[in-house]
């Protein structure tokens, strides 16, 4: 065995688990000087961060979205975590592991001292705790983990142990590129066994971790964290981190340009040519780790059939709805992973925009006539997708001239996620942003078939190929990174030929802070924490 510190584990590993063409800092420019200043960072005040929905779980084991995702980061530790800035993992919980030499077992030592915000000790009883809780699933808590099930972890671990109070100890199947990069999302987080315990299903509203803040309170439109002074990395800058519900994506923007907030969610289309003040507001930039993509549900009759998926492809004005819903702050999609992943094929053609193409497609189908069906689009502004209902109103009329007579129906957050996993819907717009930049963290869950079993897929298609699965699954198992490049190239070619979702989008990915944010950080996938932010007391 070897032991892994950080650098050993950067350069022996993290190449082969999340490399990306091109990281944060090199695909767009990021803060200004001013606020990644090297001035002494300043303790005190509250953080305001403008959402675009209301979460919809604070438990990290049954978060599936980004809207309780970005909340669940910050109250709660994994073994493992991203570096912001640059692709990597770095220790968290625990401060260093082994790795066999057959790469099946890993061994980590966990930090010493670490409680959680309830006052209870962190040991590998705690990590074991949180890792069976979904493996086992809990008939007192009357909860699913989709994740656990989604991200196919019963066919990668074999057992987990509690060596001692602070070993503890993963062997997998075989050895797995991914592993590593698994344990960074939210769903592989540490939670209190004794909160779990006493507060049973009511969990998801009063989470306990060992994060950098713990939870205050959730109400109608707010959830509000405070400082955890004990943090094990050093207690957070700012006292508080709230987190507001403003769906409205310009009332958003006023907010921030009047101070009211700190930071926000997708800002407004075309923002960096809008004449604003850039003494109160500045941006963020970065190409986003996403896709924005109209779903068909493939156990409908109409969509089985390949012609009517390509009639579809070709009737979709994509460049239309570029400059439309994303203006300057988006580009079109043509492989289910974004262009700075690995894999990425450039070699695929764009689909042209082609209505006769199209309808020479749809005469050769089963549906010459055409049918109707329905359309979900997403009801809430994404970092994808800003304005699903006018991407839906484009997509129906470029549909209706080959004769699809398509119903847009719209419908509350919730109630939309809930919904579309079980496949009640004919076409949706939807979208992924990657938990980690690994194409493995796109193609298993929009794409494997292992994901389609059960109730609540993330593979929103239900797209059900063996030979998708046989590359995805040979892509998790190598570890080379040159043969994982071309075995995703060859899940591009495939996803292009049987197209069972159409690419429409991948954002750039624009984050508005107020001039007062000190040492926000970006991270290659959706996270977002705040325990390095500081607050400058001299702007007002």
């Amino acid at each position: 065995m070897f032991t892994v510190n950080k650098t050993t584990f950067l350069v022996r590993l993290v190449v082969l688990s999340v490399l990306v063409i091109c990281s944060i800092s090199a695909c767009g420019p990021s803060a200004s000087n001013e606020m990644q200043s090297d001035k002494k960072p300043e303790y005190g005040g509250a953080l305001v961060y403008g959402k675009s929905g209301h979460p919809i779980t604070l438990d990290p084991a049954q978060s599936g979205e980004t809207e309780s995702s970005v909340i669940i980061a910050n109250i709660f530790d994994g073994l493992v975590e991203q570096i912001p800035g640059r692709v990597g993992i770095k220790p968290a919980l625990a401060h260093s592991w082994d790795v066999s030499s057959d790469g099946k077992v890993y061994t980590f030592q966990l930090r010493q001292g670490i409680r959680f915000h309830d006052g209870t000790q962190l040991t590998a009883s705690s990590v074991l705790f949180s890792f069976l809780r979904q493996k086992q699933g809990s008939a007192s808590e009357s909860v699913v983990f989709e994740d656990w099930k989604n991200f196919g972890m019963d066919r990668i671990v074999r057992s987990m142990e509690a060596v001692d109070d602070s070993t503890f100890r993963i062997t997998l199947h075989e050895p797995d590129a991914t592993f590593l990069g698994l344990l960074t999302l939210n769903f592989m987080s540490v939670v209190s066994p004794e909160s779990v315990s006493l507060t049973r299903q009511e969990f998801s509203k009063n989470p306990v971790g060992t994060g950098p803040f713990r939870f205050s309170y959730w109400d109608a439109d707010r959830v509000v964290l405070r400082s955890n002074k004990a943090y094990w990395a050093g207690p957070p800058y700012i006292d508080s981190l709230i987190f507001q519900t403003i769906p409205d994506v310009e009332t958003r923007w006023k907010m921030m340009l009047s101070g009211s907030l700190d930071i926000a969610d997708a800002p407004p289309k075309n923002v960096i040519h809008r004449a604003y003040d850039t003494s109160k507001v500045k941006m963020v930039q970065s190409f986003g780790m996403n896709i924005a993509y109209l779903a068909m549900n493939l156990k409908r009759s109409f969509f089985k059939d390949e012609n009517v998926r390509k009639a579809i492809a070709h009737a979709i004005n994509r460049e239309e709805i570029i400059t439309a819903v994303y203006g300057d702050n988006g580009r079109i999609a043509k492989n289910p992973i974004p262009p700075q992943v690995l894999g990425y094929n450039n070699n695929i053609p764009m689909t042209k925009y082609d209505p006769i193409a199209a309808r020479k497609f749809m005469k050769t189908s089963g549906y010459p006539d055409g049918f109707r069906c329905t359309l979900w689009p997403i009801p809430i502004p994404r970092e994808y997708m800003p304005n699903g209902q006018l991407a839906a109103e484009l997509i129906k009329r470029d549909l209706s001239v080959i004769g699809i007579d398509v119903q847009i129906v719209v419908t509350e957050w919730k109630e939309f996620l809930e919904r579309r996993k079980k496949g009640e819907y004919d076409m949706s717009i939807s979208g992924w942003i990657g938990d980690a930049p690994d194409p493995h963290f796109f193609f298993h869950p929009l794409l494997d078939k292992s994901v389609v079993e059960g109730n609540l897929s993330t593979n929103t298609s239900f797209y059900d190929s063996d030979a998708m699965h046989v590359l995805i699954d040979q892509g998790r198992k190598t570890l080379d990174t040159r043969s994982r490049a071309v075995i995703y190239n060859k899940a591009c070619e495939l996803f292009n030929d049987d197209l069972p979702f159409i690419p429409l989008a991948h954002s750039i990915a624009y984050v508005p802070l107020s001039a007062r944010v000190r040492n926000f950080q970006t991270y290659a996938s959706s996270v977002r924490r705040f325990n390095n932010v500081w607050l400058s007391k001299a702007v007002k």
